[in-house]
């Protein structure tokens, strides 16, 4: 491993080409500007070997029992259900709340927080909070509660999601129409996308879930499209030239009819998982082909996976019905 002075040299090195960058931009020498790019890709790339996680150990033991205490003598649709049920929605409001408390440190106020990719690109910059006045930046403000949302989501799928999913694959042989209960005559499935959206599932619960979030996330986006149209939203612009688009996902999110209608709460976590670079951004990483295999297996792409279900089971016929037999 290098010593922390070289390490501080690479970062010093690539702030160093960064500036040289906008002076060539700025000094219209852009041709030179693109060279000195290259050069910076490359330094940049060196970026995630140095990037070694913070670890530290605690005992789950007791945890762990008492999460697989939850799935005994369980049938598969309930064992699907019971993961849904302790499958937990990070709310807003809370959310908040830790991002500020966190803020309270005045080491916090010291630096900014970097997204870098696993190219070593910064992505991202999330700036400090003013403690003082924490509402009159309202994006920095999200930007840190989208990243504290992922740092739960992380932890939560690489621990009670996998232990009762790893318990779901060992305990029951199924197939791809064992599944069909959450999507037949499910009406927040869009119509015609039923078998598109089981392909999805059933890889996801069988432990592919870098496979299921690259049929799910677009599908999910389409999801929230229509749920947002149902709504009353209009989801289409209208160009200049008569010509139109698709409105991009953050703006559907955040259509006035959709924010009035659907839980707000669930409209953030997903906003996060789907589209914030600050929070699992899962549908640009997987549009623009940037994801791998190990962060499509982790945590926060698992946990994002059980909310597709989640979210299905909410108006699955069959999951009403077993819910109202447990509580007769």
């Amino acid at each position: 491993m290098e010593s922390t002075s070289n390490i501080q040299s690479l970062f010093t090195s690539v702030q160093y080409l960064q500036d040289a960058i906008q002076l060539y931009r700025n000094n219209n020498a852009r041709d030179l500007g693109e060279q000195v790019h290259k050069k910076l890709i490359e330094l940049q790339k060196r970026i995630p070997h140095y990037m070694v996680p913070i670890t530290s150990r605690i005992d789950v033991s007791k945890t762990h029992e008492d999460v697989m205490a939850l799935f005994d003598n369980l049938s598969f649709r309930e064992h699907i259900l019971r993961i849904t049920q302790i499958t937990p929605l990070f709310k807003k409001e809370k959310l908040k709340k830790k991002v500020l408390d966190d803020a309270s440190n005045p080491l916090s106020q010291l630096f900014n927080s970097k997204i870098i990719s696993s190219t070593g690109q910064t992505t991202a910059q999330i700036r400090s909070i003013d403690i003082n006045n924490p509402e009159k930046d309202a994006e920095t403000l999200n930007m840190h509660m989208h990243h504290k949302a992922l740092q739960y989501e992380q932890i939560c799928g690489e621990t009670t999601l996998k232990w009762a999913q790893d318990l779901l694959i060992a305990n029951f042989k199924f197939t791809k129409d064992d599944l069909r209960f959450l999507v037949e005559n499910n009406p927040i499935v869009p119509s015609g996308r039923e078998n598109i959206f089981l392909s999805g599932l059933f890889y996801g619960m069988m432990g592919e879930i870098y496979e299921a979030l690259h049929i799910l996330a677009p599908q999910v986006e389409n999801l929230f499209r229509c749920v947002a149209e149902e709504c009353g939203a209009v989801i289409v612009k209208l160009n200049d030239d008569n010509t139109s688009e698709a409105k991009m996902l953050r703006k559907v999110f955040d259509t006035p009819e959709l924010l009035e209608c659907y839980d707000n709460d669930i409209l953030f976590l997903f906003k996060g998982l789907l589209n914030e670079k600050s929070g699992a951004n899962i549908r640009n990483e997987i549009a623009h082909g940037l994801m791998g295999e190990r962060i499509g297996n982790a945590g926060a792409s698992r946990f994002f996976f059980w909310w597709v279900v989640k979210i299905l089971s909410f108006t699955s016929i069959e999951c009403r019905r077993i819910l109202l037999s447990e509580n007769s």
